[in-house]
């Protein structure tokens, strides 16, 4: 019996948390970020690495661990000397081992509404599995998705532990940026409180030169990527890139891993060779599917219209000042283009279509995602206005019970069609 039938051997079996306990999840984790088939880059060698030892920190280290929401301030989490996990990636985890429909089953069970976005209801059920270390606390914002407060607020019922609520304003004038650093010193102040330790004098100014590090490689990777010829296949860059935001913000691996990956795709840039042939130039709108799937082989391998940026890496973040943290931490999370008006993301995407040069845009639209979902009719007037092609393709991150490979063929090479035309 192979690793994937086992763990789901043991998974549909009545929960017993001795027999099951974290080890398996942990596998899991490990097993996730290094199938060879994945490794498409040094650079992701090297995030596959740092991802595992984080990993395995998080679960053997009860004491010391945080559950965090994507684009969470994770460098207070570091700076209080706690390991953040992003709990949304669990649910790309079960995916890769077409895991997450048998814990989606579980939670239709238990009545869940199947409107609920299934990451959530992913990792709520995985947490109800006893495949989860008890956390210290946990930690999430409103930014990108409101459904934090109650999948988050369910977790830790669950665990009995305390839930750091942050709520970013819709503004981003000078009201709102206080309003949001207040939070965030309350939040420090309230890690204070659950571990019985003061915040260490130099900790914050630490995971800020982290994160600046970090961000200022991310910046430069932005730069790199409006190459003439793709450097990096999106296939790689929309998750791996995405994994420093919301796993290693203020850390030193994310500043390691960030660096490595621009110096990487630097030297691909100055070679001869190890550059992509892109027939068509496409700008990635949300994630892209976690299980097993063709589309984005279909897309840039079979078609040749290579995914040169995608939105969850389009962000580029002032420094952070030691000076004035929470003020300049509340700066960076209110200008996000998704907080505020739906404007903010708009402008963000005509604005990198003209900077990355961008033959067509694909908005993958994931059952669940009120905030995504909800502006694709504003963002595809938005882009059709510039001429340019628009792809709205439907379907869940997570949930393959009712992917269709034939159907996504039809819709891609029917857009490739429409891009050659324009």
């Amino acid at each position: 019996m192979g690793f994937k039938q086992r763990i789901k051997a043991i998974l549909q079996e009545k929960p017993c948390p001795k027999k099951i306990h974290r080890g398996a999840l942990l596998a899991m984790v490990q097993k996730s970020l290094t199938p060879a088939s994945r490794l498409h880059s040094r650079a992701h060698k090297k995030l596959s690495v740092h991802g595992y030892n984080h990993a395995q920190k998080f679960f053997r280290d009860a004491g010391r661990s945080v559950f965090s929401s994507l684009f969470a301030p994770i460098e207070i989490v570091y700076a209080h000397n706690h390991y953040p996990f992003m709990l949304e990636s669990l649910g790309g985890v079960a995916a890769n081992f077409d895991l997450a429909s048998d814990f989606l089953t579980d939670m239709e069970r238990r009545w869940y509404t199947t409107d609920f976005c299934s990451v959530h209801r992913t990792f709520i059920s995985i947490a109800h599995h006893n495949l989860l270390p008890t956390p210290r606390f946990l930690l999430s914002t409103s930014l990108a998705c409101d459904g934090n407060l109650k999948s988050f607020a369910e977790v830790g019922q669950f665990f009995g532990r305390p839930h750091l609520y942050i709520n970013v304003p819709f503004g981003r004038d000078r009201e709102a940026r206080s309003y949001l650093a207040r939070q965030l010193k309350d939040t420090s102040a309230r890690i204070e409180e659950i571990t019985g330790k003061r915040l260490r004098a130099g900790a914050l100014e630490q995971a800020f030169h982290y994160a600046n590090r970090t961000s200022s490689a991310l910046r430069e990777i932005a730069e790199l990527r409006k190459n003439p010829n793709p450097l990096i296949y999106g296939e790689e860059g929309i998750t791996s890139l995405l994994l420093l935001w919301g796993l290693f913000m203020g850390s030193r691996s994310g500043a390691v891993v960030a660096e490595f990956y621009r110096d990487e795709l630097l030297k691909r840039s100055e070679a001869p060779s190890g550059k992509i042939d892109a027939r068509k130039r496409i700008l990635w709108l949300h994630l892209r599917p976690f299980y097993a799937n063709s589309i984005m082989h279909i897309l840039e391998r079979e078609l040749g219209a290579v995914v040169v940026v995608d939105e969850c890496n389009l962000e580029v973040f002032p420094e952070l000042d030691p000076g004035r943290p929470w003020e300049s931490l509340a700066e960076k999370m209110v200008i996000h283009s998704w907080t505020g008006p739906v404007e903010n993301r708009v402008r963000k995407i005509r604005r990198s279509i003209e900077e990355y040069h961008i033959d067509g845009v694909v908005h993958f639209s994931h059952w669940g995602c009120r905030q995504s979902n909800g502006a694709v009719r504003i963002i595809r007037d938005a882009v059709q206005e510039l001429g340019i092609p628009f792809l709205d393709l439907d379907g869940d991150l997570v949930d393959s019970r009712n992917y269709a490979d034939g159907q996504y063929r039809t819709r891609l090479e029917g857009f490739m069609e429409v891009m050659e035309g324009s």
